[in-house]
């Protein structure tokens, strides 16, 4: 069975490939630690339609990190200078990680008229989608088809 719950693992793969600035205080752990964030992504993998769901790395990482640190990923991944909302890392089968930056998030669902919690959900939804192999990007039949599959999830969780 695939785990999908919540882990933070001491520095993300992504971070570490020679990205600098990432910290975390130890003794109380990451903002997104609580039981709710876990049980919200249980609920995501019961929602998720089986094809996806069996294309998913055995273990993905949830890891919250700042707009600073978010910006110097996807200038370095994706060649915008800008912080991102969420980004996604696959390595190999058996692990991914979904990077967060809930100040982005934040800001976003202030703008779009959404709780914080219901486009937190998006984000790590949308990142579960990229760690399938579901790139919006390539087409807009992709596109479709992730905009489709986030509804009927975000739907099915009445996050609000």
């Amino acid at each position: 069975m695939k785990d999908l719950s919540l882990h933070f693992p001491r520095v993300p793969r992504a971070l570490a490939a020679g990205m600098h600035g990432y910290h975390r205080n130890p003794s109380r752990g990451f903002q997104y630690t609580e039981r709710r964030w876990g049980d919200l992504v249980a609920k995501i993998r019961l929602y998720l339609p089986k094809k996806v769901f069996k294309k998913l790395p055995g273990t993905v990482m949830i890891v919250p990190i700042s707009k600073k640190i978010s910006q110097k990923i996807n200038l370095s991944y994706r060649k915008k200078n800008k912080p991102a909302n969420v980004l996604s890392f696959r390595y190999g089968q058996d692990y991914g990680e979904i990077l967060v930056c809930p100040e982005v998030v934040r800001h976003e669902a202030k703008k779009q008229g959404n709780s914080m919690k219901y486009q937190f959900a998006w984000m790590v939804l949308h990142g579960i989608l990229h760690l399938a192999g579901m790139h919006h990007e390539k087409s807009s039949a992709v596109a479709r088809k992730v905009d489709r599959i986030e509804g009927v999830v975000l739907r099915k969780l009445t996050v609000k």
